[in-house]
């Protein structure tokens, strides 16, 4: 295999105060799109820049990686919007506005996704979570209910305990032995803790001779049938250890991924933050704690972005994605005040960065010291400088935004990343595939399907978050299932219900439409069976792209069982008992005018007695006080026979 020799600029520091130019502002179209439901369209708008020379617009098919419908040729220079009206509601389409101008052969880019009213996402597929055994010792609760949130929202997750010692080739082989289960329907992956890091190639996207060699390469993970060797790069002129890469020392030869990465991947690893006072296993939970607050909102970032560009006098424009992404999900974007202090004081959803650069600094922007002794209020970040994209070295720069507060990071600018899908609901590691694998669809700029591309994150999160419902209750009857819940503190359309008749399955509707009540009847049971339901609230959200709907987290609460599980093996009917209040907080009353009460029983749901009274009563009365909030079985043998029903106790 030839060696992969990469020419690149080498970054130094230039202060932002001597330098006007803004090239990744001359690189960028900033857009934004308008809809029109009654009469369907699409109006795409953009902001004027100088020496612009004409507009041409292209659209296609999201899952398209070409641009071949051109739909407007050289448009005038002064154009600033364009309306189309060859739309259906309910579907998506992609577009990319270029702008031509001087000097001549000059280009900009603007990328949109869009639609009007488009239809939820149920079901994301299956995701893959590995975690190592060492440092994640200690979160089983964390890590149960990271699962049951991220199911919660449309994934099956199957989950592989490894060593934090295995070599990367016995990681992975486990990992496609998951992975071949089900390889249509597995589609991320997620590596938690102390994940064995995979190295590869004879790179240095940072331009640096003493940076040359093998960088983390994450994708190799997510590769499921790539051609990985081990057998021609012999690249010792770093003199470090971890970069250096000979034939046969366990380090891959692959500089880009020369096969489309196959999963979505994300990855959270405190190893070796020394400047923290705090565990490794300490700041995995903090992560998690604060991923759990934001997908059931329990905090709400604001809307915005911050764009710090430290690299103006660069024609490469790293900001470039900066600008072109986060116009198109943010209501404002504030440019150049600042960051650190900025981040660690007010909540923005997004923030980019870039300057020049150390394994733990990026000039003007942030460093590690700062992030270990404050906390980022923010969610979604970009970092770009020198040295901190080799992100497995002590003390990391990006590792420590995630040990500070922010719950997505990446290195942004060679190449740029795009997360304008994720206005129209897609989740992060959708972005950060189709980062891996871009070569022309977006305007790459340079090292495209680099390995060293890495998402450090969960991939699963999502930029707009909805209240879930709660309480939910499910009571079969007569073959049927009467779900019931409280309504979501948020303004909704309305709500869906799901059911599954397994834990390791996907959830399908059963609701056919937006359900405005908070009951619903399901007759599509069987008659035998476990079944598990799950409401989500539904609402249409608009966003500076499009409008789509958009699913809150199923019920979840983590005291407790997260959803109803509800068994009706053996279970007869009977419709003159009541059983009042449900859900019951301190007193539960159990009635039956036509036959007498014997035995009343409540079970937990795995079968064991919590409870007893035998009584020979049409009315019982119980005492539940002591009983811990959930859902459980109430027994009930009366004259006529025996019967099951749910039951919910709250606080």
């Amino acid at each position: 295999m030839k060696k992969l020799i990469l020419i690149i600029i080498l970054i130094s520091i230039i202060p932002y105060s001597l330098i006007s130019q803004t090239y990744s502002k001359d690189k960028t179209v900033i857009v934004s799109a308008s809809i029109n439901a009654s009469a369907p369209s699409i109006s795409l708008h953009w902001l004027a820049q100088d020496s612009t020379i004409s507009y041409d617009i292209f659209k296609k098919s999201p899952n398209s990686e070409s641009w071949t419908t051109q739909i407007a040729s050289s448009l005038p220079a002064g154009t600033l919007s364009f309306t189309d009206t060859n739309v259906k509601i309910g579907e998506e389409y992609e577009y990319i506005v270029v702008r031509n101008y001087l000097p001549s052969n000059n280009k900009g880019y603007g990328f949109i996704l869009s639609g009007i009213e488009r239809g939820a996402i149920y079901n994301h597929g299956i995701l893959l979570l590995v975690v190592d055994s060492l440092s994640t010792r200690g979160l089983d609760f964390e890590i149960k209910r990271w699962i049951d949130d991220t199911e919660a929202d449309g994934w099956v997750v199957k989950t592989l305990r490894i060593d934090s010692n295995d070599q990367v080739t016995s990681v992975k082989s486990a990992i496609l032995t998951l992975y071949d289960e089900d390889p249509e329907n597995t589609k991320a992956l997620f590596l938690l803790g102390r994940v064995p890091v995979p190295y590869s190639g004879n790179l240095c996207p940072d331009g640096h001779p003493d940076h040359v060699g093998a960088w983390p390469a994450d994708g190799y993970y997510a590769d499921v049938d790539g051609n990985w060797t081990d057998e021609s790069v012999n690249s010792t002129s770093s003199g470090k250890a971890r970069t250096i890469n000979t034939p046969g020392d366990g380090k891959f030869d692959q500089s880009v991924f020369y096969s489309p990465v196959d999963l979505q991947i994300g990855r959270v690893d405190m190893r070796n933050l020394l400047l923290y006072t705090k565990s490794e296993t300490t700041l995995l939970k903090q992560y998690l704690d604060k991923n759990h607050a934001y997908k059931n909102k329990h905090f709400v970032p604001r809307n915005r972005g911050l764009i710090r560009d430290n690299f103006i006098a660069y024609p490469e424009g790293f900001a470039a994605s900066a600008f072109n992404s986060f116009y198109t999900l943010c209501d404002s974007v504030d440019y150049n005040i600042g960051y650190s202090n900025v981040l660690s004081k007010n909540d923005y959803q997004w923030a980019y960065g870039c300057g020049g650069g150390s394994y733990t600094s990026c000039s003007g922007v942030i460093t590690s010291t700062f992030l270990a002794s404050d906390t980022l209020m923010n969610v979604f970040n970009f970092l770009f400088g020198s040295y901190f994209g080799d992100w497995d070295n002590t003390n990391n720069l990006l590792r420590s935004t995630l040990a500070s507060g922010s719950l997505s990071i990446a290195w942004s600018g060679r190449p740029f990343w795009y997360v304008h899908q994720m206005a129209m609901g897609y989740n992060i590691g959708y972005c950060a595939k189709l980062t891996m694998n871009n070569q022309n669809t977006y305007y790459p700029g340079n090292i495209p399907k680099g390995v060293h591309i890495a998402l450090l994150g969960d991939p699963s999160l999502r930029a707009h978050i909805l209240s879930p419902p709660s309480n939910v209750i499910a009571t079969f009857e007569n073959k049927q299932c009467g779900i019931s819940w409280q309504k979501s503190t948020d303004e909704v359309d309305g709500y869906y219900v799901f059911k599954r008749l397994h834990p390791n399955q996907a959830y399908t509707l059963v609701s056919p439409s937006i359900i405005k009540d908070t009951l619903f009847i399901d007759r599509t049971t069987s008659e035998t069976g476990t079944y598990q339901y799950m409401v989500r609230a539904v609402g249409l959200h608009t966003s500076p792209s499009g409008s789509y709907y958009n699913l809150s987290l199923g019920r979840i609460d983590t005291a407790f069982n997260h959803q109803a599980f509800v068994s009706i093996a053996d279970v007869k009917p009977l419709s003159t008992i009541k059983i009042y209040p449900n859900p019951a907080k301190h007193i539960l009353t159990i009635e039956n005018n036509e036959y007498l009460i014997k035995v009343v029983y409540i079970y937990d749901m795995l079968g064991k007695e919590i409870t007893r009274l035998q009584t020979n009563n049409h009315k019982v009365v119980l005492n539940i006080q002591h009983i811990n909030p959930g859902i459980y079985v109430l027994k009930t043998n009366t004259e006529q026979g025996t019967f099951n029903h749910k039951i919910h106790i709250i606080r």
